[in-house]
């Protein structure tokens, strides 16, 4: 059995495939609105967040023999636990990795390696501040830019789990741009010259967290995109395409006669 670490839009394109192969397969993800969105195809499915032994007696339960993480590229705790499961009790881990976006060479798009980083640069940018990394982020962004948090708008899923983080740090109503993802040019567009946006903070999301669309609106309108590079992990085994996956599974033996003890 195969287990899917889902949440993103690769974990549907990879159930849909494996169905065609008609190989068998569980899909997780840690929220209800992935979930709505994986049973159109799939109804093998559970939503929930692994620690070091649900994650060991899910292994054990459904007879996991591999696992592919098709996680967000920043979901690093569910990455490096996998991994670690996966090299004690002897199974096969597979990460599927988006395909990064090249960033372009121009004044206002600034790379850097963390969050700490990112909001040093913000505070040498006057104007409004477009958060697109994710509600995890927001508390520090808020404590850290405390004397402009009426210069911060947030984009986030609209969950009640969400919108009651943004409350409880006193986010106003009026700065919080509830919306699912991933999100086109001409919406990004809009949405910065509404909020008379000058910074965008975001993530190393990938082509298809809709990174692309973000740099390219933030140039078109002459504001500084601030992007927080995504974590280097050393992947035992890593494809790119969905064929690269087909061979690593097709080139395998996935037959497990017992697993180590942890």
């Amino acid at each position: 059995m195969i287990l899917i670490l889902g949440g993103t839009s690769e974990s549907l394109k990879i159930a849909s495939k494996l169905d065609s192969l008609g190989l068998e397969y569980l899909i997780t993800t840690t929220t209800d609105i992935q979930k709505n969105e994986i049973e159109r195809i799939s109804h093998k499915i559970f939503v929930v967040k692994f620690d070091e032994k649900s994650l060991a007696n899910f292994v054990i339960q459904n007879k996991i023999d591999t696992i592919i993480d098709a996680t967000h590229p920043f979901a690093v705790s569910i990455k490096n636990l996998a991994i670690d499961i996966s090299k004690k009790m002897g199974f096969r881990y597979i990460r599927y990795e988006r395909k990064k976006v090249e960033m372009p060479r121009n004044k206002y798009v600034i790379k850097v390696d963390s969050l700490e980083e990112a909001m040093k640069r913000v505070k040498n940018i006057s104007g409004n501040i477009f958060v697109t990394t994710g509600v995890k982020e927001l508390p520090f962004i808020y404590s850290f830019l405390d004397s402009r948090k009426d210069e911060i708008y947030v984009r986030v899923l609209p969950k009640s789990d969400s919108l009651k983080l943004c409350e409880n740090i006193g986010i106003p109503l009026s700065h919080i741009i509830a919306m699912v993802g991933p999100f086109d040019y001409e919406m990004n567009f809009y949405l910065i010259n509404k909020y008379n946006i000058r910074i965008v903070i975001s993530k190393e999301s990938g082509t298809t967290g809709g990174l692309y669309e973000k740099i390219r609106s933030a140039i078109d309108n002459n504001i500084y995109i601030i992007i927080i590079k995504a974590p280097a992990i050393d992947y035992p085994i890593i494809v790119y395409t969905i064929d690269e996956l087909v061979e690593v599974l097709d080139s395998c033996d996935r037959n497990i006669k017992s697993y180590k003890k942890i």
